[in-house]
């Protein structure tokens, strides 16, 4: 398989039509997506540490943090 630059070529010379391309190129890209590594996920808080560690109010609970 190769690209003559305007379209795949296939290995006996011939061109591969549109839709067969398409198609041919669906599935590698779909293959490549499932061997890609994945991001780890973030260990999700608690209610109660999520609100300590977003808890920004000043003195007295004002929205004035002094800062």
């Amino acid at each position: 398989m190769a690209c003559n630059g305007v379209g795949v070529v296939l290995a006996s010379g011939e061109a591969m039509n549109h839709e067969d391309a398409i198609a041919y190129l669906r599935q590698e890209l779909t293959a490549a997506e499932r061997r890609a590594p994945r991001p780890a996920r973030k260990v999700i808080a608690s209610d109660g540490e999520q609100y300590q560690q977003t808890n920004t109010r000043g003195p007295g609970g004002s929205h004035l943090s002094g800062d």
